[in-house]
């Protein structure tokens, strides 16, 4: 009787001892294991950006987008590039490159004054007077990072 007794008090510690030491995952571990981030591209598509995502497939820039060279995307707005839809893969590629620098440049980085050259091979000036702004064009979200990269918003189209 007394065995049994023994097994109804040992079992359940030794099932609770196991299962204690058997936890998949404490805090420590957690916080080693890497967080997977975004290209470029998936930020784009996650960020809503469907008319920007078929301009650049469009225009063949979706590989360089989600490759691991970093790049810089100054993205503009939704509504404006509408009209760019009807355009040749070749003169998409073309506007589209302007707003694509090579290297990730955060917005602390974009110096006044400063001429940023964009893979179109264009220059951009950069004007740090009240805000920054790229062109004359604001940028409305600074510093998105992504695992390629870096996503700027701006309030317009560029001109160039």
């Amino acid at each position: 009787m007394q065995k049994f007794y023994r097994h109804i008090v040992f079992t359940p510690v030794l099932i609770l001892l196991f299962l204690v030491n058997t936890t998949p995952l404490n805090a420590q571990e957690a916080a080693a294991i890497p967080v997977q981030r975004l290209t470029l591209l998936q930020y784009i598509i996650d960020d809503n950006r469907p008319v920007l995502v078929s301009l650049l497939t469009k225009a063949g820039l979706v590989p360089m987008l989600s490759g691991d060279e970093a790049y810089t995307l100054l993205a503009p707005p939704e509504k404006d590039l509408e009209a760019l839809k009807e355009e040749s893969p070749e003169k998409l590629k073309q506007i589209l490159s302007g707003y694509i620098l090579k290297g990730a440049h955060l917005e602390k980085d974009l110096k006044d004054g400063s001429q940023i050259k964009v893979i179109s091979g264009n220059s951009l000036t950069v004007c740090r007077k009240r805000g920054t702004l790229i062109n004359g064009v604001r940028i409305s979200a600074a510093d998105n990072n992504v695992r390629n990269g870096v996503v700027h918003s701006l309030d317009n189209v560029l001109s160039f």
